[in-house]
């Protein structure tokens, strides 16, 4: 699975996230969730056609991947009301 290649860098991106996450909490300022969103979603796309287009490797997205984070974002900013 491509996405599970390079655990250690996996590890080391999950445990930041997890960090900005808790500064967030911390600070009460949103946090628009992404991470568990496009993973998701590749998880999806591989169990519904055997391969996923949403990451190049395990963090940078491909211009699909890139595509369902600028929507998201613009839908999660509208939702904060910001725009």
């Amino acid at each position: 699975d491509h996405i599970l290649h390079g655990r250690q860098r996996l590890a080391a991106h999950r445990r930041m996230t997890t960090i900005v996450r808790e500064v967030a909490d911390s600070e009460g300022v949103a946090l628009i969730e992404m991470q568990s969103f496009l993973e998701d979603a590749a998880t999806q796309q591989a169990a519904d056609g055997g391969t996923q287009g949403v990451f190049v490797n395990n963090v940078h997205l491909t211009d699909e991947g890139s595509a369902m984070f600028a929507e998201r974002l613009a839908d999660e900013l509208v939702r904060l009301g910001v725009f």
